[in-house]
């Protein structure tokens, strides 16, 4: 009977396992987000497009073999970057930001003509760039009483107190501090 029972447990384990949608992955810290972009920038989204599928074409092996790849419905910003923190990008350099998930509302909730700070990694075409931290690496930079503020992805934009932003003074401080000591060997 303990055997029988034994065997139902893992049965019931391993169903448990392949029926779940996922564990979701932890959301990254600051600093973790700042090691894993490629990219971090600020600039403004000029213009957005959907698109049913993307086509992705690369050389594969040798010279004669073309492999193509659907990679299934995409949305796409082009995004002009005004000031780059990290990275090989220039300033006035115009880049493309892909989201090829379904679930995701980015770049759909950027909204054109505003500023954003973003942490960005290279996509693997290396055609355009993704938001990392599962598109979360973003922030909006807005006027709010004649200071800047940041807005988060997740943040209610009916919030009027100018305290429940965060400071983009203090918070390009802490990028840059965080960059310097990353450059210094220090984190």
């Amino acid at each position: 009977m303990r055997y029988i029972l034994q065997n139902v447990f893992i049965l019931v384990y391993f169903l448990f396992i392949t029926a779940s949608p996922g564990w979701p992955s932890p959301r990254l810290s600051f600093k973790d987000m700042i090691h894993d972009s490629d990219v971090i920038v600020e600039g403004f989204v000029l213009d957005q497009a959907d698109s049913a599928n993307k086509l992705y074409q690369e050389n594969v092996g040798s010279q004669g073999v073309t492999v193509v790849l659907s990679m299934g419905p995409v949305k796409q910003a082009k995004f002009y970057v005004s000031k780059v923190y990290k990275g090989e990008l220039k300033v006035n350099q115009l880049i493309d930001i892909y989201t090829d998930s379904r679930e995701s509302k980015v770049p759909g909730e950027l909204k054109i003509k505003r500023e954003y700070l973003m942490f960005l990694n290279q996509k693997w075409d290396k055609r355009g760039y993704q938001i990392v931290n599962k598109d979360k690496g973003y922030w909006q930079i807005f006027d709010c009483e004649g200071q800047k503020r940041l807005k988060a992805w997740n943040q209610d934009s009916r919030l009027r107190n100018p305290d429940s932003y965060q400071s983009y003074a203090d918070f390009v401080k802490e990028l840059e501090g965080s960059l310097s000591r990353i450059a210094f060997g220090e984190e």
